[in-house]
């Protein structure tokens, strides 16, 4: 069984100073006696006090540690964290760089390709320019040679009609005077027989 004896026993106060009095040959009663018995009992409860403060403190400064640690560990959870963020960040980094090289890569040849597609209309929308000059120019050419024989062919023809009109017309003409002629000569005759005979 546990001890029970005066050294593990709870007592009060006053016969804890009763004993202590005992113990260092006093005996209770008088001034003296009532001086180390109230000294007792105040340091006893300034010790009670003591040791209620300092659990109390302890308790506070427990609290504050672990606070503090839990602190402590979140904050290195988070360099940790950081750590691996800032890894992993580094890592995707080069791989998205290496897609945006290959991306700007195809962009530049697909780019180039589409200068070299317009070059080439280019030099074609040239080539077709330059052909249409020359075809303007031979069908100008072959229109103006052909408009030159058409205007000789028609001058050509009216000299021939007029030739023709006039050597119609003269004829006319002379076929006209020499009917006038003849019938003037008649009408002379007539009118010269009529006077004779009126004579």
């Amino acid at each position: 069984m546990e001890d029970t004896g005066p050294s593990k026993m709870l007592l009060p106060p006053y016969h804890m100073g009763y004993i202590l009095l005992t113990a260092i040959g006093l005996t209770p009663g008088g001034s003296s006696t009532v001086h180390i018995y109230t000294q007792t009992i105040h340091r006893t409860t300034q010790n009670k006090q003591y040791t209620e403060r300092h659990k109390t403190n302890n308790t506070q400064n427990n609290t504050k540690q672990i606070i503090h640690r839990t602190i402590q560990n979140k904050t290195i959870h988070r360099t940790i964290q950081n750590k691996q963020y800032t890894e992993q960040h580094k890592t995707n980094n080069p791989q998205n760089n290496t897609k945006q090289t290959i991306h700007r890569t195809t962009q530049n040849k697909q780019y180039t390709e589409q200068h070299k597609q317009t070059i080439h209309r280019t030099k074609q929308n040239k080539q077709h320019t330059e052909q249409y000059k020359t075809n303007n120019t031979q069908n100008n050419t072959k229109q103006t040679i052909h408009r030159t024989t058409q205007n000789k062919q028609y001058t050509e023809q009216y000299k021939t009609n007029n030739t023709q009109n006039n050597t119609k017309q003269t004829i006319h003409r002379t076929t006209q005077n020499k009917q006038y002629t003849e019938r003037h000569k008649k009408n002379n005759t007539q009118n010269n027989t009529i006077n004779l005979l009126n004579l």
